[in-house]
């Protein structure tokens, strides 16, 4: 269509008036020593002036101005009671068992699970899409029915699963641009987002419920911490432990940590997770690649 055309031309100038005029222009200004405080407001200006008139894809009266916004739309937010990220750790029983589980067995998975400072929560969890967050009921209540739910591997995309649909994108987005919100309130027609059909599922929100039980002597000794591990969420998540709010996480390809000792009792546990499929973090995971959501690496509990 001519305004497709025209946002191509357009784009294609941007970009050539970026690498062969401005990028140019403020390397020799930088290296001057001069200018760079007015080179910094002229990209600002051809940004603001670029994205207002080209890229920003919602309509005024369709923008839904959050008075609070929620974490996964909010900058400011990418954790809530996070452990600080590190290597990767493991703790043993022993100086002996350290040796072997390194030098024999490499690390391995398989060593992993013979370990008896781990314990893996991956297997068969129970599951429910639902269109968005505002959808979601207190699920994560130990109380909470789930008998009508379905079955997940975890880890695992829940696309792959028979959950939602799995997308494709190079170029386009899987919503319209709207930054920090990432909310398909529209729906994709050929070539532009369609407001008079409304989306089905403005965020598709998977929940997660499974159970686990914990050695008793992991709580009994005095000074002992007892982490969550989820290896790898996609796109951001919520979770809780015997109903309590643990804490909340989005970066797909990094591990979140939580310390979750003092919410644990012996014996059985109840987990729960809440994945949105999409946060303002997606604004900066987009590539040329599919879409697809869930918990996809392992969940561990480490002692």
């Amino acid at each position: 269509s001519p305004t497709y055309i025209l946002s191509a031309v357009r784009s294609y100038a941007l970009h050539i008036c970026m690498v062969n005029v401005l990028v140019p222009c403020q390397l020799w200004w930088t290296y001057h020593q001069k200018g760079t405080y007015y080179l910094s407001k002229f990209h600002n200006w051809l940004y603001r002036r670029y994205f207002d008139t080209h890229v920003r894809e919602v309509p005024e009266g369709k923008r839904k101005a959050d008075e609070t916004p929620p974490d996964w739309e909010n900058p400011e937010v990418f954790g809530i009671n996070k452990l600080a990220p590190h290597t990767r750790l493991r703790s043993f029983k022993s100086e002996e068992q350290a040796i072997i589980f390194w030098t024999k067995y490499d690390g391995s998975k398989a060593a992993s699970e013979a370990n008896t400072n781990l314990v893996y929560l991956n297997g068969s969890w129970k599951f429910k899409l639902l269109p968005s967050p505002d959808d979601v009921p207190p699920f994560y209540l130990a109380s909470f029915n789930d008998q009508d739910w379905c079955p997940i591997q975890v880890p695992s995309n829940w696309q792959c699963e028979g959950h939602g649909t799995p997308i494709y994108t190079n170029q386009q987005y899987p919503f319209p641009l709207d930054p920090p919100r990432a909310r398909r309130d529209a729906t994709w027609d050929n070539d532009h987002w369609n407001w008079d059909v409304p989306g089905d599922a403005p965020n598709p929100t998977g929940c997660y419920r499974t159970r686990m039980t914990i050695p008793e002597e992991w709580l009994a000794t005095e000074g002992g911490q007892v982490r969550l591990v989820f290896e790898g969420v996609d796109s951001a998540f919520y979770c809780w432990v015997n109903g309590k709010k643990v804490g909340y996480s989005q970066d797909s390809r990094l591990p979140a940590e939580f310390d979750i000792t003092a919410l644990l009792q012996p014996g059985n546990n109840s987990l729960a997770v809440q994945v949105m499929q999409f946060c303002d973090g997606s604004y900066l995971e987009d590539q040329d690649h599919w879409w697809l959501s869930g918990i996809h690496r392992d969940v561990v509990v480490q002692y």
